[in-house]
């Protein structure tokens, strides 16, 4: 059978990502903790100033529209009647003077 075979790989390759990943996090820990305030303060203008050029490259400003062709469907006419505006009253007429 191959499903234990599969699932001991499974098993081994997350223990061993978990454990990558473990110490990663315990060594940015340390060195952040090791770190004077001065630093801190650097490194927080310098991530501002890099994520305000990178929100306007192209992979960041991507925009997801959608477009619908075809005859419009019953839910289409139903939004289109809800958004319509209402109409607004005529003004009323002066009364005309008895002759």
């Amino acid at each position: 059978m191959t499903t234990p075979t599969s699932t001991a790989l499974w098993q081994a390759r997350w223990q061993r990502y978990s454990a990558a990943t473990l110490r990663a996090y315990h060594a940015y820990g340390s060195w952040l903790v090791g770190i004077s305030w001065r630093r801190f303060v650097v490194l927080s203008l310098l991530l501002l100033i890099v994520v305000g050029i990178v929100h306007d490259l192209p992979p960041f400003t991507w925009t997801i529209t959608e477009r619908f062709e075809g005859p419009p469907g019953p839910a289409r006419v139903e939004r289109a009647a809800r958004v319509k505006p209402p109409i607004a009253p005529t003004a009323p007429t002066a009364p005309t003077a008895p002759t």
